[in-house]
């Protein structure tokens, strides 16, 4: 589901899960640009880091994920 300041605007909930979906994240405009640039010294991109960076915050802190791949190795 895609929210704006006026609530919902759509839901993709037939979607496939391995398709992506967008998240939109508020930041301010010279952080945005400090944050491409950045990813272009480091020839990566927002979405990678972005993605590479929630990865590994729900590791540390969704005790439900840890579980699974704890489980999937026993």
């Amino acid at each position: 589901m895609c929210y704006t300041n006026r609530g919902a605007i759509s839901n993709n909930m037939g979607r496939n899960a391995k398709e992506g979906l967008f998240i939109i994240l508020r930041r301010e405009s010279d952080k945005r640009d400090r944050f491409k640039i950045a990813c272009i010294r480091l020839k990566s991109n927002m979405d990678t880091v972005l993605n590479e960076l929630l990865d590994k915050w729900l590791e540390e802190n969704d005790p439900s994920l840890r579980q699974v791949m704890e489980s999937a190795y026993d």
